[in-house]
């Protein structure tokens, strides 16, 4: 019986969130660059933890931002 490959491979998500960890480690930023990713950081987080919150699909998301 052979196993689900499928199943053993990482998603999409995992392999990027993989990708932008050895980035980092590699690329690291610092002075006045690091401290707008950092702004930025905080707006992405919110806003994740927002729509998450809010449960609006993507579409609608989408859909009000190109309103």
């Amino acid at each position: 019986m052979r196993p689900n490959t499928k199943r053993l491979l990482p998603d999409t998500f995992t392999m990027l969130l993989v990708g932008a960890m050895l980035l980092a480690s590699l690329v690291p930023i610092s002075g006045e660059p690091a401290e707008w990713f950092g702004i930025a950081t905080n707006i992405a987080i919110a806003n994740l933890f927002f729509l998450h919150g809010v449960r609006l699909s993507t579409d609608t998301v989408v859909a009000g931002f190109l309103h």
